[in-house]
């Protein structure tokens, strides 16, 4: 496109929602409406929003890195309402695109742009972690935290402006983080302690729980008494089946010894009892943590700590354990589609 107008930076109209809520699609509509008209009339008003653009292609040199954006001036006033989402018109402005220079001299004077709805005030800036500590202390590359972030493995401040997005366009709408914006997206504090809990994740990447006031404190006292009684009980429990396992293993030991070398039955049965030691074993393990954890978990978590304490399958075992553990630790497994 030798008549285009070339950018090396530019932002997307779709994606100034996000980084300015407090400026409605209908405004924003207004806004480029005017400046087409000024540049249509020539003139040039003090403070102008800045040039809208249609984006006709976008190209990146593979040997420095640097991506170039073809653009061509919008001229002529566009309709882009899509339809409707009960009483509020949906827009769409795909294609629209303005420099990135431009933005961020328009918006350096405008503190209103930032401002949100009430509902989506958050409750408690201590509540919410920078996007960016957060990336850094996973030691993950933007794009690769982007994909972490859509997982939806933990919450972020702009879960509102997400779902509106879904409702408005559809699941499959595309990505709804972009990396331009990681310095204004951030994280609740409990959820990342959750994830980072969950998955073992080094001191490091964890924070430290808040101060319990003394009313909660008391009723976490209460609860770790009941749970020490459980977790009594269920040490009991597998001292008794480990007893049980040594007298098993004994009268297979004097079973054995009193087998003649050639029976075949008994060559069958050693590896038989070896495993079912093994898998009540296990059971027993994995038991004592379900309790001591005091969590509820469906078939497939279970199945996956079942794997790595017995160290196999065992197909038949685990189903087995899974009947018999008490429902107070059995989650209901997602419906499949």
């Amino acid at each position: 496109m030798e008549n285009a107008i070339v950018f090396n930076g530019v932002i997307k109209a779709n994606d100034l929602d996000k980084r300015w809520p407090g400026l409605d699609d209908h405004e924003l509509a207004s806004y480029i409406d005017s400046a087409v008209k000024a540049f249509l009339s020539f003139s040039s008003p003090k403070d102008a929003f800045p040039s809208p653009y249609w984006l006709r292609k976008e190209k990146g040199n593979p040997k420095t890195g640097i991506m170039y954006y073809y653009c061509e001036r919008l001229d002529q006033v566009e309709s882009y309402g899509q339809g409707c989402m009960g009483n509020k018109i949906l827009y769409d402005f795909t294609g629209i695109v303005f420099k990135t220079e431009d933005v961020n001299n328009w918006e350096e004077s405008r503190e209103w742009l930032s401002f949100v709805d009430p509902d989506n005030m958050p409750q408690s800036d201590d509540e919410w972690i920078p996007a960016e500590s957060i990336r850094k202390l996973l030691l993950m590359p933007p794009c690769e935290f982007l994909e972490f972030l859509h997982a939806c493995h933990v919450e972020t401040n702009l879960e509102p402006e997400r779902k509106e997005f879904y409702n408005a366009r559809g699941i499959y709408a595309g990505d709804f983080f972009a990396v331009n914006e990681l310095s204004i997206i951030k994280i609740n504090k409990f959820s990342w302690m959750r994830y980072a809990e969950k998955n073992a994740l080094p001191v490091e990447c964890q924070i430290s729980r808040p101060k319990i006031q003394h009313e909660e404190l008391i009723a976490e006292k209460q609860r770790m008494g009941s749970f020490e009684g459980r977790l009594k009980k269920a040490c009991q429990e597998n001292e008794a089946l480990k007893s049980r396992i040594a007298d098993l293993e004994a009268q297979l030991g004097q079973g054995t010894a009193a087998a003649t070398p050639k029976c075949a039955i008994c060559r069958a049965d050693s590896p038989s009892v070896s495993e079912w030691t093994s898998d009540v074993e296990a059971a027993v393990q994995l038991t004592a943590r379900l309790v001591k954890e005091g969590e509820r978990n469906c078939t497939v978590w279970h199945e996956n700590e079942w794997k790595k304490t017995r160290g196999a399958s065992r197909s038949r075992a685990f189903h087995a354990f899974r009947r018999a553990l008490p429902d107070e630790y059995k989650d209901d497994d997602p419906r499949k589609k």
